[in-house]
């Protein structure tokens, strides 16, 4: 075949992918439909993902050690948890460019509830190894999810909306742990001993997880994903290739912006293990559960005022960069 009839034969492919998209944009849309795929309604239900996954993890987790009597056990299921992330959450953002953003997602929903439902068996049943298996579980599942997630969020609305899509998808996470906590509060509102939460308290969070998978399938892969004003997302992602996203992600870690971020997520993930064992040691059960509610509170509140702030048009982007990290570094 002579380059003339390959260049023709890549032409007519563009002319037709073209004319494909523009069939497909041309067609009416129904109302249900523009919502359904609307970036506010996936953002919405990531928020609510992240309500039944990563809020009811945090509620169990400020309660102290999981909720255990003792610390160290839970405290081997979270350095496993967390060393799976260091490496897991880069392997998913590679694997989300080839399989999407959206399995990658239902993936990030199957590790919580084992990890819940082995503090529950250890706390009633003394299954110590099953801890250890949640943990794994759970850092596969977090690595899926924190790949995938905040991508959906930051990537489905217009620049515009991006701090008020943060603060509803991290708002309703905190919502998660704040409910998760209002539920132990009140099944151990007697307990002013030290000790373990009651085993009730993990059937009623483990309920709540396990919603996360059916409302991951509700969300709409990118290239169906309908913005306010009619138009689709823009398809950046050309070469799919592992070996091409290996090389565009090390790339990426060489840059100063990825250093100055360490300080800021070795910070918000400090108070993920020190506060546990904190609490474990010096408070009752019902002071636990009472101090995992006001976190929620408070951190709740915070998401919200922050994704207002990031909107508003008085600062530039790299002075509201600036101001909020010297904010978190203080």
């Amino acid at each position: 075949m002579s380059s003339n009839a390959v260049i023709e034969s890549g032409s007519d492919k563009d002319v037709k992918d073209v004319t494909e998209q523009s069939v497909e944009q041309s067609k009416p849309v129904s109302r249900f439909t523009r919502w359904y795929r609307s970036p506010l309604f996936n953002v919405i239900i990531v928020g609510l993902i992240s309500f039944t996954q990563p809020g009811i993890w945090n509620a169990l987790n400020n309660t102290g050690a999981g909720g255990q009597q003792e610390p160290y056990l839970v405290n081997g299921a979270n350095s496993l948890t967390f060393g799976i992330m260091v490496f897991g959450c880069s392997i998913f953002s590679i694997l989300a460019n080839k399989i999407g953003l959206k399995w990658v997602l239902v993936i990030g929903t199957l590790g919580y509830a084992p990890y819940s439902a082995a503090l529950y068996t250890n706390n009633r049943y003394g299954v110590e190894w099953f801890v250890l298996l949640g943990g794994a579980t759970c850092g596969i599942g977090a690595s899926a999810l924190w790949a995938s997630e905040g991508a959906i969020a930051l990537g489905y609305g217009d620049v515009k909306d991006r701090g008020k899509f943060t603060g509803i998808w991290l708002g309703l996470r905190e919502l998660g742990q704040l409910i998760g906590s209002s539920i132990q509060l009140s099944l151990n509102v007697e307990s002013g001993k030290r000790g373990r939460v009651g085993y009730t308290t993990y059937l009623v969070l483990i309920a709540l997880q396990c919603l996360g998978l059916p409302l991951a399938l509700l969300v709409s892969p990118p290239n169906k994903v309908i913005r306010p004003d009619g138009s689709k997302l823009p398809h950046t992602q050309t070469n799919k290739s592992i070996k091409e996203q290996c090389r565009r992600w090390g790339a990426l870690i060489k840059r100063k912006q990825f250093f100055l971020l360490i300080p800021i997520l070795v910070g918000f993930n400090w108070n993920s293990t020190y506060l546990g064992i904190y609490l474990v040691n010096y408070f009752s059960v019902r002071a636990r559960a009472l101090a995992s509610l006001t976190s929620g509170i408070a951190a709740t509140g915070a998401n919200i005022f922050w994704g207002w702030f990031f909107d508003l048009k008085y600062f530039s982007r790299p002075q509201l960069a600036r101001i909020t990290w010297v904010f978190l570094a203080v």
